[in-house]
């Protein structure tokens, strides 16, 4: 069901001098995005993944990643944030969407590109699941349920990254 809702998914890396370790994907829909369903999206999605609810910061003499509780970034802009700074909220994601197409921007340094693409599926699944359909299957997509615990093996590698 999903591939007739979406035709096109592209990555592509963008870095600069001040984020040189970001990526960037994004998903064109058939529809223009709704704002307001790709937020509810984005809230529930990513309760599935609570290790990169994070931020970055000195400790000491080095860096290390720390509980982040503000809210993901989602803004309508076709332009990349500056990830771990003020405007993403000083995340390592963030979202946004322009016209029928929605960014994935992602810093490299905590996220690869095998927990992108679950990100990615999560994201689009809930966001699809409310738009268009309630009956689109789930299979392959992590998805967050009340009273659910991350599996050991999956949150084990990931805790490591924070302090």
């Amino acid at each position: 069901m999903i591939r007739y809702v979406y035709h096109n998914f592209v990555s592509y890396a963008w870095a600069d001098k001040e984020t040189p370790h970001s990526e960037r994907y994004f998903v064109e829909l058939r529809d223009p995005v709704d704002e307001k369903i790709l937020k509810a999206a984005v809230n529930q999605g990513m309760r599935r993944y609570p290790y990169y609810a994070v931020e970055l910061r000195v400790a000491g003499n080095r860096y290390a990643y720390f509980p982040n509780s503000r809210e993901f970034p989602v803004a309508n802009s076709e332009l990349p944030l500056n990830l771990l700074g003020k405007e993403a909220n000083f995340h390592c994601v963030a979202f946004r969407w322009w016209r029928n197409r929605i960014y994935f921007d992602f810093d490299h340094g905590l996220i690869d590109g095998i927990a992108s693409c679950n990100i990615i599926k999560t994201i689009v699944y809930c966001y699809c699941r409310e738009r268009y359909s309630k009956d689109i299957s789930s299979d392959g997509i992590r998805l967050f349920s009340e009273g659910m615990s991350i599996p050991p093996e999956e949150y084990e590698q990931e805790k490591e990254l924070v302090v």
